[in-house]
């Protein structure tokens, strides 16, 4: 007899269930306590690097020598540096000219980005691959880009993560008003530390039994105190991730409807905004809601580190936002500003309950920011601020040094508050909610490793790794063509359009998927990912150029114990540069018709973009919307016109639904079987 996938899947869960609740409950949780410890090394590795491009923006290199563990080495493109100790005095007399801080007007933001993660199995060390994007200089003196890639070492002593081999490859850099360039006449391809499966599990299989962890009853409130911790980080970096998106957009009613009532948005040298109706009105400052054809407003979010109080409720983050601001044809700007915010949880929901922005730089794009210095003028009474910005400077760090324990900048430890843990009797009950959490919680590693992992292929043109990165369904869109499905088509079209990589390699095309919205499924088995698209080209005989875009609402699925890529989609472009002088302010406007994709004759997809606009009239069932990805000459030319921004969320605080809304993979209505339900998910 035949039975659907779905119920031989659903009767295979339960008995993996009824499995589970059969092992001895003292033998499960010390296997839930192995897990979230190993969930929680990859979190601590993630701040761990984030923590040290912080302290650079600062020139604490006290503060960047302390992550290191006694015996660490750091590999810096040639160069060697052996211990703890020599790291500092390198940091502190090259890069600090002997002394903390940077000078007066110093710029170095070393803005890391796409980590890919792996822990060993016993969980006691770990390795992660990183982008670094470097803003470097001296407003008023020198401007510089550099850029590379880190393939560093961890190794958790003492219950405390720390680095203990850090390796830089640099890839390209220049003063900024020749722009970048490749390093080398042959740009080698930087060794992984993983492959296209292993990226996919984070957290490899230990050995052995897990041992045995004393009291189960505090040994289960352990773990789901430190689960709900690493939950409620998720979506609290999930609201501030969102909350960048809307203002690219200028969507103001959505950006409001993030914060608490009573909260307060302040922007230092300028004011506090304090209530709902106040931060509405002080959002347009930046313009009104909404974006004209040729306007530019992006605020990407990164680099950032989410710190939950001890009592569940509250949190903090501190981070970075990029901007890349202006008009087409008349004047662009950079922008950099950091973020120090706290978050409040109210009914199970987390909002902004104040937002503290400190800006950094603003420098007209085409003087950059060794010449130009802007200062923006007095705001109009009808967006004035409520009252003055708080005089303090900046405010502390909100998190302790990851590794010293001391507040940032301090000389004596603080002691950790341990979050409370539950201490109600064990139960059948509270056992597999609590595992169900930690399914949850792998999910988010999981899902983020395969979505930085893509771009990482995309680099390198390594078509076999980056299709073997997908489900044997699952479907990519290559642009202007359609929807190619399973590894071996993926990988095929990838070579018909794009060819194998070249030798010499004389440009690259980085392609960074970062500020991720992940949203899992209850049960973990799936998640569906909102990233954006910051693209770098660099060469070795002209000027970088950059471009940017949307993957509004890709999906990821754990197959066979991998977490790999179900639906990957792409909207083009947000943003681009014809030349890089002309950054984002010289850009002409797509043609009106373009031809045809070359995959269409050379490759035909599976599913054509034109056949979605036939099955489904091109338009989103239930209202007059085009469906975003239907190309019919093209259905929305790129920038300089105003693209649509796409959704798969609605506002995670109000539920507003977006006028942009996509829910669902972008094949599934005209092809339900694409859809992860149709497939057991």
């Amino acid at each position: 007899m035949n039975f659907p996938r779905l119920t031989i899947l659903a009767a295979a869960l339960l008995v993996s269930a009824q499995a589970q609740a059969g092992q001895d409950p003292a033998a499960r949780i010390a296997e839930l306590a192995r897990g979230t410890d190993a969930v929680a090394g990859y979190d601590a590795v993630k701040k761990l690097q984030t923590a040290y491009s912080q302290f650079a923006e600062n020139g604490q290199w006290s503060d960047m020598a302390d992550l290191f563990a006694e015996d660490a080495v750091a590999i810096v493109g040639d160069r060697t540096i052996r211990g703890r100790a020599a790291i500092r005095q390198y940091l502190l007399g090259e890069l600090g000219g002997g002394r903390e801080g940077l000078p007066a007007g110093g710029v170095r933001y070393q803005i890391v980005l796409t980590p890919v993660i792996n822990l060993s199995a016993d969980g006691r060390t770990a390795q992660g691959r990183w982008h670094e994007l470097a803003m470097l200089g001296r407003q008023g003196s020198e401007a510089a880009w550099a850029g590379g890639i880190y393939e560093n070492d961890y190794v958790k002593e003492a219950g405390v993560w720390k680095i203990t081999r850090l390796h830089y490859y640099p890839q390209f850099s220049g003063p900024y008003d020749q722009g970048w360039r490749n390093i080398e006449p042959d740009l080698k391809v930087v060794p992984y530390h993983y492959s296209p499966e292993s990226a996919g599990i984070p957290f490899p299989k230990p050995e052995g039994p897990a041992p045995q962890t004393g009291n189960p009853a505090a040994a289960l409130g352990r773990s789901e105190a430190e689960l709900a911790r690493l939950l409620d980080e998720a979506a609290v970096r999930n609201l501030q991730n969102a909350y960048g998106y809307y203002v690219d957009r200028r969507m103001w009613d959505d950006v409001a409807d993030l914060f608490e009532a009573d909260g307060t948005a302040t922007v230092q040298g300028i004011g506090t905004w304090a209530g709902a109706a106040s931060i509405r009105r002080g959002l347009e400052r930046e313009g009104p809601a909404g974006l004209e054809a040729g306007e530019l407003n992006e605020h990407v979010q990164t680099g950032m580190v989410v710190t939950l109080g001890a009592d569940g409720q509250e949190a903090r983050a501190r981070g970075l936002e990029l901007g890349l601001t202006g008009r087409n044809r008349e004047q662009g700007f950079w922008t950099v500003a950091v973020f120090e915010n706290r978050y409040v949880k109210r009914g199970g929901i987390w909002r902004i309950a104040d937002m503290r922005l400190f800006p950094r730089l603003k420098s007209d794009y085409a003087q950059g920011w060794a010449k130009s210095a802007i200062v923006d003028a007095a705001l109009p009474a009808r967006l004035a601020p409520d009252r003055p910005a708080d005089a303090r400077a900046r405010a502390p760090f909100p998190y302790l040094h990851p590794v010293t324990g001391r507040r940032i900048g301090a000389s004596a430890p603080v002691p950790r508050k341990p979050f409370p843990a539950r201490s109600a009797a064990v139960s059948e009950a509270r056992i597999a909610a609590a595992e169900a959490q930690l399914r949850r919680a792998q999910a988010f590693a999981g899902a983020e490793n395969v979505s930085n992992a893509f771009g990482n292929y995309v680099d390198d043109y390594d078509w076999n790794a980056l299709s073997r990165l997908f489900a044997r369904k699952g479907a990519r869109e290559m642009p202007y063509a359609g929807f190619f499905i399973g590894p071996e088509r993926i990988e095929k079209a990838e070579v018909t359009k794009w060819g194998q990589r070249r030798s010499p390699r004389t440009s690259i095309p980085i392609h960074l998927r970062i500020q991720p919205v992940i949203h899992v499924s209850e049960d973990g088995r799936s998640a569906r990912l909102r990233t954006r698209l910051f693209s770098i080209g660099s060469s070795l005989d002209r000027a970088g150029s950059f471009s940017g875009g949307m993957y509004p609402n890709d999906q990821a699925v754990l197959e066979d114990g991998v977490w790999k890529l179900w639906s990957v989609a792409i909207d083009e472009f947000y943003y681009r540069s014809d030349t890089y002088a002309g950054g984002w302010t010289n850009v002409a406007a797509e043609p009106a018709e373009k031809a045809p994709d070359m995959l269409l004759k050379a490759f035909p997809p599976d599913i054509a973009l034109t056949e979605l606009g036939e099955r489904e009239q091109g338009f989103i069932p239930g209202s007059k919307m085009f469906n975003p990805h239907v190309f019919n000459g093209p259905a929305y030319p790129g920038y300089p016109s105003a693209t649509p921004m796409w959704f798969g969320y609605r506002n995670p605080v109000s539920g507003r639904t977006p006028q942009y809304y996509w829910p669902d993979c972008v094949t599934c209505v005209a092809h339900p079987e694409t859809s992860l339900s149709a497939n057991g998910y």
